[in-house]
């Protein structure tokens, strides 16, 4: 059986009523089930899962940064859900209906209980013609970071922006975070003479100062 999201009816007369009346398309809430303990192949008819498992509202949903008019919805699934089969996925506006559909390759889906802990991340990607229909929400109250957005977007790039070739990141004050990028002719070592006598052993050439102090 070939995995697939699809717009069911009440999605495409969403997406062409907001194409004519521009109201945007707002959705809330994403489901997933396990049809009924049967493989589901999603129908545009369709109003609601075969047999609802979970819901939730979306971790978030973003655009393609190339393609801007596919989007993907991604579903949390905490570690305290499950003991079902993860077989169709559905995504919701605010006014209730299913928008997109899809069917999903078997997956159990265990509880802590059973010494499985693990958030489960399921993510659906669908089509508008008009990328401006669709609002994006992430809800700062329950958006989780996976690893792969991680990885993606923390990087040394994002956390010390700025600077060119040959600077050097210095400490503007005690304030954390409070860095600026300088020239190193700009930067000021200051050392203080301090005269230490020391005996050397024959064919001694390395020698150990007591005190060194730089600022």
């Amino acid at each position: 059986m070939p995995f697939k999201t699809i717009h069911t009816t009440y999605g495409l007369t969403c997406l062409a009523k907001a194409e004519t009346t521009g109201t945007p398309i707002n959705l809330v809430a994403m489901a997933v089930g396990d049809g009924n303990g049967q493989p589901v192949a999603p129908s545009e008819g369709q109003t609601n899962l075969v047999r609802e498992r979970f819901r939730d509202a979306p971790n978030r949903i973003y655009q393609d940064p190339v393609e801007n008019t596919r989007f993907t919805a991604e579903l949390v699934i905490p570690a305290t859900e499950g003991g079902f089969v993860l077989r169709e996925i559905g995504v919701y506006d605010d006014q209730g209906g299913l928008f997109v559909v899809g069917n999903l390759p078997d997956t159990y889906k265990p509880t802590d209980a059973e010494g499985a802990y693990a958030d489960t991340v399921v993510r659906v990607e669908f089509l508008v013609s008009n990328a401006e229909v669709v609002t994006l929400q992430v809800d700062p109250n329950v958006a989780v970071a996976t690893q792969t957005w991680i990885s993606n977007n923390i990087t040394a790039g994002t956390l010390i922006p700025g600077g060119t070739t040959g600077q050097q990141l210095i400490k503007k004050s005690n304030t954390d975070g409070d860095t600026e990028w300088v020239d190193p002719d700009v930067i000021n070592v200051t050392v203080d003479i301090i005269d230490e006598r020391q005996t050397l052993a024959d064919g001694q050439t390395v020698i150990d100062l007591a005190t060194t102090t730089t600022y």
